[in-house]
């Protein structure tokens, strides 16, 4: 099972960063690994994504923007990807919760 490390080098950095390293796992696993960051993340937190299977780059900044998160960055190097990913913080007009876009986008799917 992929580790999650909480990097607190900076203590002034507005959120903590998760960092999910799903190298060699093949769908669904990266995209739960991701799911499961994301909700022990607290707005403002930083969730780094680094992975290999090509289907998972294009699917986790989709799941992102249907979440309404933050899509930071997708950058890749030598068939190795990172995703970054911000919490954000929920607005006054945001009424819907994350779980039920999760939901709205699975059943999409």
């Amino acid at each position: 099972m992929p580790e999650i490390t909480v990097d607190v080098r900076d203590p002034s950095c507005p959120g903590a960063k998760y960092r999910v390293d799903v190298c060699g796992e093949n769908c669904p696993v990266p995209l739960v690994e991701t799911r499961k960051a994301l909700r022990r993340a607290a707005p403002g937190d930083i969730v780094e994504v680094v992975g290999t299977h090509s289907a998972s780059k294009e699917e986790i900044p989709m799941a992102v923007k249907a979440l309404g998160l933050q899509l930071l960055s997708v950058e890749e190097s030598e068939g190795v990807w990172t995703i970054r990913i911000q919490r954000r913080e929920v607005g006054p007009g945001d009424n819907v919760s994350p779980r039920r876009r999760w939901a709205e986008w699975n059943s999409a799917r």
